[in-house]
């Protein structure tokens, strides 16, 4: 059986609820291309490259408002 998952996109309408829902004025909503939805790797890899993207992203934003 095939066990491998494809990609489930986040539908821009959703992107844009969830973005007005955040509280925060001081919010930023990134897109990662091409990213499984959880940042899920592919069934059975041993890395995890759209979560490594996501933390290039999030890192520096939280750094830039804690340092």
């Amino acid at each position: 059986a095939d066990t491998t998952r494809s990609a489930s996109p986040t539908r821009p309408q959703h992107i844009a609820a969830i973005g007005a829902a955040m509280a925060s004025a001081d919010k930023r909503v990134e897109t990662i291309a091409g990213a499984r939805h959880y940042f899920e790797p592919e069934v059975g890899a041993k890395d995890a490259p759209d979560v490594d993207r996501c933390m290039d992203v999030v890192v520096p934003w939280i750094q830039e408002r804690c340092a």
